[in-house]
């Protein structure tokens, strides 16, 4: 792997997106239909948040914690996306190398990066497209 390896060669292009008044219950068919780990969060193609399995799994616990039912009207009456999501997430743009990237998201112990262009969502990048792309390009 080259230290000038952009974010853009190993990013997902395809980027899946969740809006503030999707439920919590659509976020959760998402993680499954489409086997991610993490969804960006916009309002007109600008990225507002991001939300996590590991942040449904937090919604899951206090719920199971306090005696409460974890059904999906029960989840998505006391949760909304934007209450679960992390507010302003860490972004890179696609010219960002790879090593910088890598290194944002250790600093910032963060499994995923939005990627922007002009102020629009055009991918994102995460651990397991970095820990891929290694794989691929081993020597």
């Amino acid at each position: 792997m080259s230290k000038t390896t952009k974010v853009s060669k190993v990013m997902t292009g395809q980027v899946i997106v969740a809006e503030v008044n999707n439920s919590i219950q659509q976020i959760q068919d998402l993680f499954i239909e489409y086997d991610m780990h993490h969804i960006p969060v916009v309002n007109e193609g600008r990225v507002i948040g991001i939300i996590s399995q590991t942040d449904l799994l937090k919604c899951y616990d206090k719920l199971m914690k306090s005696g409460d039912s974890v059904s999906a009207d029960n989840v998505n009456s006391k949760y909304s996306v934007e209450s679960v999501m992390t507010k302003k997430p860490i972004s890179v743009a696609p010219v960002t190398s790879l090593a910088t990237a890598s290194d944002m998201m250790v600093e910032h112990h963060c499994h995923s990066l939005p990627v922007v262009e002009h102020g629009q969502i055009v991918g994102i990048l995460t651990a397991r497209d970095v820990v891929r792309f290694v794989a691929e390009t081993e020597d």
